[in-house]
């Protein structure tokens, strides 16, 4: 596992940086589990494009599923926010940075009490759910706020 202690090994980072970057272009974020799947820092930025990825088509399924325009606004903006965290992940991946340097965990705190706990409790270190996780928290929290400014204004 990619310890956010530890820094990378310089070698690992140098041989797999292509590998990192590839893993924030949507789908392609399969190739370095392929490629590189010895590698711990390609296989933590597999990870966060991952969930990035899934993050993407839940947005697509709730911009699908809703007709209203307040909410498809809303979720612009979540899109907008995706596409600066994946250009920050390709921007951190090419620098070789280690993971508490990383934006998405700015996103895993967001909602930092429920998933640490579930992670903690029941999963015992699950980095990708837990980035799904919190990932899901916050978009389930924006919508919740976008439905509720619409039905009540």
């Amino acid at each position: 596992m990619f310890d956010d202690t530890m820094s990378p090994d310089p070698s690992d980072v140098e041989k797999n940086k292509i590998m990192g970057i590839i893993a924030y272009l949507g789908c392609l974020c399969i190739v370095p589990l392929v490629a590189a799947k010895d590698s711990p820092f390609a296989r933590y930025h597999t990870n966060q494009g991952f969930i990035l990825l899934l993050c993407w088509i839940i947005i697509g399924i709730l911009e699908f599923m809703v007709s209203s325009s307040m909410v498809s606004m809303g979720l612009l903006v979540i899109r907008l926010g995706l596409l600066f965290l994946s250009i920050l992940g390709i921007i951190n991946a090419a620098g070789g940075k280690k993971c508490n340097q990383f934006p998405l965990s700015v996103v895993l705190q967001l909602s930092s009490n429920s998933s640490k706990f579930y992670c903690e409790y029941f999963i015992k270190g699950g980095d990708l759910i837990a980035f799904f996780y919190s990932y899901l928290s916050t978009i389930s929290i924006t919508f919740l706020i976008l439905n509720y400014r619409y039905e009540y204004s």
